[in-house]
């Protein structure tokens, strides 16, 4: 899809959202503190069944707006991501209620972003291909473009609510300097859901979901001069050194798919518990010589959460569990530019578990509301590489709370939500020997060791301000977000988002 088609969508959305303002007769303010106050977000993994979310709320309300974000390292914390990043953005999202037993929704996105020294990753959505991505030395600042657009219906038909949603994300990411990688993301996703009443106050769900995934990632060079070596790299430091320098053009193939079971209350009180179970595998397919497969991946994914909420006071438990297993392909010795295919293996399993522990204590007035809510979370990572024998493994400890204020001034909302967090390695061991690897990947797994070997504290403070304007039967709003983060061992970072916008 070209940009200026991405932008027309964008705009029509926009138009749409605003012509298909309904009325009722809640006031902009009192839509604003409901949406954001605490206690209606605490229990929120049911809602990504779409036939549930038809139960989110009962009064239509869109924004739109714009802003920015910066952030910075005081020295870089992660090579692969960066240290540090200036985005600009537009951001709309829209629910409204058509009828009483239809409601419609939908977001829309344009970002633009510069990610600053990136190093050992030429690769966009390192979080989703991890390990296997490019990479090179040198690095340098990346820039990027995405759109992104969803929508979703829901109805309800007797004691029955039927729902779909559909996403999509293009995401253009490019250096203009030597190495010059270029990557054209395109990411798919349909969910429907079917719903059924149990009981005036519960609401039972299934869902099911797609995903389709696909990366064009190549690099380039304009110097005739080259003397980077572009590695294919296969977890915790090692690469394909068959392959490394000679073929730049790759394509990542991907499909998931998955389902959840859910159970809500409609009035949002009382007990909640959602259980999901995803499955993402991809190819990483080596355009250069016939689309060969070079390593796949496997993810599986589990979510639980249960809660309990009464009158601003409640209780959730998330459980979560994520396996990957990465296969890596060996070739023979190649005919011309076929490469025969002697075996594949797995090689590369990560394994993460993680439980969170979450309270909550509401004190609700007609004009103000005061939430509290700490939490304690256990987290263990273990990533192992077989073949030489690698490992990481760790053990943590968390904890932190949350507090949130609303409060109305005169005819205005303002929304303020203040928390931090501390993390406690409990135990780390790994076995990362220089020697099985080419010595240009050390300074990326002593970043491994030293990052995920550090406690760390973060903290944040998120201000908002709700003003009505009668004018267009609706109000605006300013946003100012600040974060801070200090590893113990290493260094800090900071982020600061300022934004504005209309709602109505």
């Amino acid at each position: 899809m070209k940009i200026s088609h991405r932008l027309t969508l964008l705009l029509l959305f926009i138009s749409l959202s605003i012509n298909s303002f309904a009325k009722d007769t809640l006031k902009i303010d009192a839509k604003s503190y409901y949406k954001y106050r605490y206690d209606n977000n605490f229990a929120n993994q049911a809602m990504f069944n779409p036939a549930l979310y038809f139960f989110k709320q009962n009064f239509s309300f869109s924004e739109i707006e714009i802003g920015g974000v910066y952030s910075k390292d005081k020295e870089q914390i992660s090579l692969q991501r960066g240290d540090g990043h200036n985005k600009f953005g537009l951001n709309t999202n829209s629910f409204i209620v058509l009828s009483n037993s239809s409601k419609v929704w939908g977001t829309a996105q344009y970002e633009n972003c510069v990610t600053s020294s990136v190093k050992y990753n030429n690769t966009s959505d390192i979080e989703l291909l991890y390990p296997y991505v490019m990479a090179d030395t040198i690095g340098g600042d990346m820039k990027s473009e995405t759109y992104a657009f969803s929508g979703g219906y829901a109805t309800e038909i007797s004691k029955y609510t039927i729902g779909i949603e559909m996403a999509y994300r293009a995401t253009i990411e490019y250096r203009d300097i030597d190495p010059r990688p270029k990557n054209t993301v395109s990411d798919l996703s349909v969910g429907v859901g079917l719903g059924r009443e149990l009981s005036n106050k519960y609401q039972i769900g299934i869902s099911f979901n797609m995903k389709k995934y696909k990366q064009d990632n190549s690099v380039k060079f304009a110097s005739d001069v080259n003397n980077t070596t572009t590695y294919h790299l296969l977890g915790l430091g090692m690469n394909y050194s068959r392959f490394a320098g000679a073929y730049l053009s790759t394509l990542y193939d991907g499909f998931g798919y998955g389902g959840s079971i859910d159970l809500i209350p409609k009035e949002n009180q009382g007990f909640s518990s959602s259980v999901k179970y995803n499955l993402f595998s991809f190819e990483k397919l080596m355009k250069d010589i016939n689309n060969s497969p070079l390593v796949s991946l496997n993810e599986y994914l589990l979510e639980g959460e249960f809660a309990y909420i009464k009158r601003g006071n409640g209780i959730k438990l998330n459980l979560s569990y994520k396996k990957r297993n990465g296969f890596e392909n060996i070739y023979g010795a190649p005919t011309g530019q076929v490469y025969p295919l002697i075996s594949s293996a797995i090689n590369n399993i990560s394994e993460q578990k993680g439980m969170k522990l979450t309270g909550l204590y509401g004190l609700i007035r007609d004009k103000s509301s005061l939430f509290i809510s700490p939490n304690i979370m256990f987290h263990s990572d273990d990533m192992t590489y077989l073949q030489p024998n690698r490992f990481i493994k760790s053990n943590n400890l968390g904890y932190g709370v949350d507090l949130n204020y609303n409060v109305k001034i005169n005819k205005s909302m303002l929304i303020s939500n203040f928390g931090f967090r501390y993390n406690k390695v409990l135990d780390y061991n790994y076995h990362l020997p220089t020697e099985d690897i080419n010595i240009v990947m050390s300074k990326l797994t002593d970043n491994y060791i030293d990052v995920g070997g550090s406690d760390y504290f973060s903290t944040f403070a998120n201000i908002r301000l709700d003003i009505p304007v009668s004018s267009i039967n609706g109000g605006i709003f300013v946003k100012l977000n600040y974060e801070f983060s200090q590893y113990i061992k290493m260094t800090s970072s900071s982020l600061i988002n300022f934004s504005l916008g209309i709602v109505f």
